[in-house]
């Protein structure tokens, strides 16, 4: 027999299906994190590590974007859960998994899949890959507290920066609390139905991570919690208990007096810093690119940043955009000033064609960089994924064809145009990135005849150094100067 009806699920939460087989209970709900759920979940749990606040921070960082808390996606779960009960309940112990990242406004759906006291919980993407995976056992409760935390939010503070070598023996202690008022608003299941000794526990696996162990560059990997008897505690403590150096792995076991915990968290790699103009303008002649009137859509960072360096300490006239890195620019150009190189740059959005015609209406240029991406390894593997092809698109197609256009109006003669060695590998995971880049190496031959005698100079670059190519794992990306003082004189040769 089959039963299906829709339950209250709370706000931002749409209900698919649910329903009952064989006494086995599953549904479906999909749901997206917003900046607001970000702020209060941080305020709830203590855990104010930048990736998942700061936009500017967030989009240099491994990931590209803001990324959801991993235990923010597990505490959504067990409210979803429990707003289809009038029942109360403890948990015996709870085990997850975090594969990939939420990000920010990414849609995802919560497959619950219940049988007797054991549930499963699914977190699935837009392509059905599971990104998050959690399993809870739990008893009947008599809604009773017994364990005693203290009423109160953690205090807001920045996350260490500890590197895998700072962290062996690292232990400490930290309070256990939650603060309930703050709780009742968006959780108000999770309020009256679960001990609140339990979710403080669960809830300090994040702060301990994302502020303290390792802190500010990690990733949360994994946790296994059992709960034993309900004794009254105010603290946890924790130690890390073994480290991974090759794959940057630590392992830590935190404990009370009533629950045992087992985490597993990644240390990501930090931001990669592009060398300094003082030590490119070694690497050029100071009139070498002299007569350049160069244009670089994004040149804040990566490519573009050390394009740009290079370029203006080479004797170039080069003027610069850059979307959502203000303050990045504001240090490119003071750095330039400091060592006698003027550069100018401005705020431009690539993918608003009227935004363009505004920005570059009259300005003088004889050579174009084109250099504007989203987040490169963002992709699954063994799926091509139409979203994910069609942004790609947005960035590497369509805004060139408006720049171009507008360009020409205003002298220009050349465009650089990077494609991608990954088109000849092409490596699962990054299918739609590497058919975006030879639709955009077709694009550029088109465009060449359109606009005849225009030049575009579209070479494969192979990986370099940049805060798109770093990984959790080392692997050998070449010196991104080297590579671009090689081309930009192939270029100027043209």
């Amino acid at each position: 027999m089959l039963i299906c009806y829709l339950p209250w699920a709370g706000s931002g939460y749409v209900i698919n299906f649910l329903c009952y087989y064989n006494k086995t209970k599953f549904f479906m709900i999909n749901k997206t994190f917003t900046y607001k759920d970000q702020e209060y979940f941080a305020s709830l749990s203590g855990d104010y590590n930048p990736i998942h606040l700061d936009r500017v921070y967030a989009r240099r960082s491994l990931f590209g974007a803001i990324v959801v808390h991993g235990i923010h996606q597990i505490v959504c779960g067990l409210e979803l859960w429990l707003s289809n009960t009038n029942s109360y309940y403890k948990f015996k112990s709870i085990d997850a998994m975090f594969i990939e990242p939420v990000k920010l406004n990414q849609k995802i759906f919560y497959k619950f899949i219940q049988n007797q006291y054991v549930v499963e919980i699914q977190i699935l993407n837009e392509v059905n890959s599971v990104v998050s995976k959690i399993e809870y056992e739990y008893e009947d409760w008599s809604g009773r507290q017994k364990c005693g935390i203290q009423n109160r939010s953690p205090k807001k503070e920045r996350a260490v920066k500890n590197l895998i070598n700072d962290l062996f023996g690292y232990a400490d202690t930290i309070d256990l609390m939650l603060n309930l008022e703050e709780l009742e608003t968006k959780y108000p299941h999770l309020r009256s139905k679960l001990p609140n000794s339990q979710l403080a526990f669960l809830l300090s696996a994040t702060r301990i991570v994302g502020m303290y162990c390792p802190g500010e560059n990690s990733i949360f990997n994994s946790l296994n919690i059992q709960f034993t008897a309900d004794k009254k505690d105010y603290n946890i403590k924790y130690k890390v208990k073994k480290i991974h150096k090759r794959l940057n792995i630590v392992s830590i076991c935190t404990y009370s007096n009533f629950a045992i915990g087992a985490i597993k968290a990644v240390i990501r790699p930090p931001m990669v810093t592009q060398p300094s103009a003082a030590a490119l303008s070694q690497l050029v002649r100071p009139d070498e690119f002299k007569g350049q009137r160069a244009l670089i859509i994004g040149g804040s960072r990566g490519i573009g940043e050390t394009t740009l360096k290079l370029l203006a300490v080479g004797g170039a006239d080069v003027t610069f955009t850059y979307f959502t890195g203000a303050l990045e620019a504001d240090v490119i150009v003071h750095e330039l000033k400091q060592i006698g190189v003027k550069v100018t740059c401005f705020q431009m959005d690539a993918l608003n064609g009227r935004d363009i015609a505004i920005k570059l209406k009259g300005t003088q240029l004889n050579s174009l960089y084109y250099f504007p991406t989203p987040h490169i390894f963002s992709g699954s593997k063994g799926v091509f994924q139409k979203i994910q092809f069609q942004k790609f698109c947005d960035y590497y197609l369509f805004p060139l064809v408006s720049i171009v256009e507008n360009g020409v109006k205003n002298g220009l003669k050349k465009v650089f145009y990077p494609s991608t060695t990954s088109i000849n590998e092409l490596v699962n995971g990054m299918w739609e990135y590497s058919v975006a880049k030879m639709a955009g190496e077709l694009l550029c031959e088109i465009l060449e005849k359109q606009y005849n005698p225009l030049l575009i100079y579209k070479p494969r670059l192979p990986r370099v150094s940049t805060d798109q190519t770093k990984s959790v794992i080392p692997v050998n990306n070449e010196a991104t100067e080297t590579v671009m003082v090689e081309q930009l004189r192939k270029f100027s040769a043209l």
